[in-house]
């Protein structure tokens, strides 16, 4: 088949773009960042394409060829080995690949996480890798810990550290300037939480329970011992319960840790 220009015409200041025809799937490249593909998706678009023909619902690639938006329809057209439409759209990158997506099928946090990890951004790949090495824990949580913080926010907010009230760049994960804190510590605090599945095992990588210690960890340090937490499981192995929230899991740590103590400890305030 040979490639053919169709005009679209638009009402636009700006020069028209021109959709294309082709066979040649291999000149098409996979942008660097962009999310893995669903073969899953694919065969179902392949499936489509087998029964209804190849639609006018073009492909965007920018100057290099790397698909910008369509990768799935453009992996179906290759399984039925097939054509594609396309149009060219010089600048486009993978910002405008996450913008497109906003209008669509939003990424998920492991997509992001993947993609920027594709690219090499050391955060994400440290985080990647945690993840892996723990998979019990919820990316988010295991965000949480590679973070050093007690919850994870995906939007932006004030860091509250800085004098200027600067958007703190650790926390805009969706646009690929999240870092990691201290590594060391994260592993840390996840080996502690994965000890506790003796007395947990239903429970111990629950977000719910995963928040509140880490919780205890970074904002009750000065009065909450993870030892001390350890050896009054061992007088109760079967205290730990499901909570509904972080308040009800507070409470029930706090009258685990109190069990037996003189002197109570508040771990709630």
């Amino acid at each position: 088949m040979k490639t053919q220009n169709e005009p679209m015409q638009i009402k636009s200041n700006v020069q028209p773009l021109i959709v294309n025809t082709t066979n040649d799937l291999s000149q098409f490249k996979t942008l660097k960042g962009n999310r893995p593909i669903n073969m899953l998706h694919c065969h179902r678009l392949s499936d489509s394409i087998s029964k209804y023909g190849m639609l006018m619902n073009p492909i965007l690639v920018n100057s290099q060829y790397e698909v910008i938006d369509g990768q799935h329809r453009l992996e179906a057209a290759k399984i039925v080995e097939g054509y594609i439409h396309y149009i060219i759209v010089p600048d486009y990158g993978l910002k405008q690949v996450h913008a497109l997506n906003l209008n669509q099928k939003n990424w998920s946090a492991k997509e992001y996480m993947e993609g920027y990890a594709d690219l090499g951004i050391k955060s994400y790949m440290e985080l990647k890798d945690f993840k892996e090495k723990h998979h019990y824990f919820t990316l988010r949580d295991c965000i949480s810990l590679c973070s050093n913080l007690s919850s994870t926010n995906f939007s932006k907010k004030i860091d509250k550290s800085s004098k200027r009230g600067m958007e703190s760049p650790r926390l805009n994960f969706n646009e690929g300037t999240w870092v990691t804190r201290d590594m060391k510590q994260a592993e840390s605090e996840a080996l502690k939480i994965k000890m506790l599945e003796p007395f947990f095992k239903d429970g111990y990588n629950n977000t719910i329970f995963v928040g509140t210690m880490l919780t205890l960890f970074h904002e009750k340090s000065a009065v909450f011992s993870y030892t001390s937490f350890l050896q009054k499981l061992k007088l109760q192995p079967y205290a730990l319960q499901k909570t509904a929230t972080r308040d009800q899991c507070k409470v029930l740590i706090e009258e685990i840790y109190n069990y037996r103590r003189r002197d109570k400890i508040s771990l709630r305030y």
